[in-house]
């Protein structure tokens, strides 16, 4: 397995503003595209749901390679997280700021 970190491209883009907890994110995958799927799945929102019948879900900014990095940090030294285990979401660091 490999630890891989899901990170916000920019802080102030407007899916973050939909809802969406704006934080870095630990997984623990095979794949930086498994990485995704499984934060896709424990890191479930309100906004990913359509607010009318007619209108489709929001695409989740962790799914969106264009909205957020998805690095292999396993061996940088940048966590203590174990690379022995299931997949898992091992953590998350919130980057909004204390009200």
């Amino acid at each position: 397995m490999r630890i891989w970190k899901l990170s916000p491209r920019d802080r102030n883009a407007p899916i973050w503003q939909k809802g969406y907890d704006l934080e870095i994110i630990y997984v623990r995958e095979q794949t930086g595209d498994d990485a995704r799927n499984l934060a896709v799945k424990e890191r479930v929102y309100p906004a990913t749901q359509p607010s009318r019948y007619d209108q489709p879900p929001a695409v989740n900014p962790w799914y969106d390679p264009t909205a957020t990095t998805c690095d292999d940090v396993t061996e940088t030294g940048e966590t203590n997280y174990s690379v022995d285990g299931l997949p898992a979401v091992l953590g998350q660091q919130s980057l909004r700021s204390p009200n």
